[in-house]
């Protein structure tokens, strides 16, 4: 399958593992794919910039985080204040499939996330604001 977008390729993640991870997670029918996959033998690490339950830790506190916008069009983001990038053995892969091709809106080590509330693609939304809102109550990123 022929990439033709990549819109976040900003966390430290190769050109030649994004190709792997869509051959591996795409489906061939079309449409949407989400999926975490192991990383394959000889892969080095990724870095894991998510801390909260679904990384196997306990949910981070509203004391242990500052607020902080990782760029201009986003919402302000909950940091772990203090807490590094871990290595990890996952990647999370998020695109589509359409007749022109594959669209990768995100690819970055770790477990899949929920969009983080005030993303623009949420509005209209409630189900899928509910679960971010519940999900970022325990979650937050790296601070680096």
């Amino acid at each position: 399958m022929e990439i033709v977008r990549v819109y976040h390729a900003d966390h430290g993640v190769s050109q030649a593992l994004i190709a792997w991870a869509v051959m591996a997670a795409a489906p061939a029918e079309g449409g949407f794919f989400l999926r975490t996959l192991a990383l394959p033998d000889g892969e080095a690490d990724l870095l894991n910039g998510l801390y909260g339950p679904a990384s196997g830790d306990a949910p981070v506190g509203d004391g242990e985080v500052t607020w902080r916008r990782r760029s201009e069009d986003r919402p302000p983001s909950r940091i772990a204040s203090g807490r590094p990038k871990r290595p990890t053995r996952l990647v999370t892969i998020i695109g589509i499939v359409s007749p022109d091709g594959v669209t990768v809106f995100t690819c970055y080590g770790g477990p899949a996330a929920e969009r983080e509330p005030g993303d623009p693609s949420l509005v209209g939304d409630a189900a899928a604001t509910e679960r971010a809102t519940a999900f970022w109550a325990e979650h937050a990123l790296a601070d680096e």
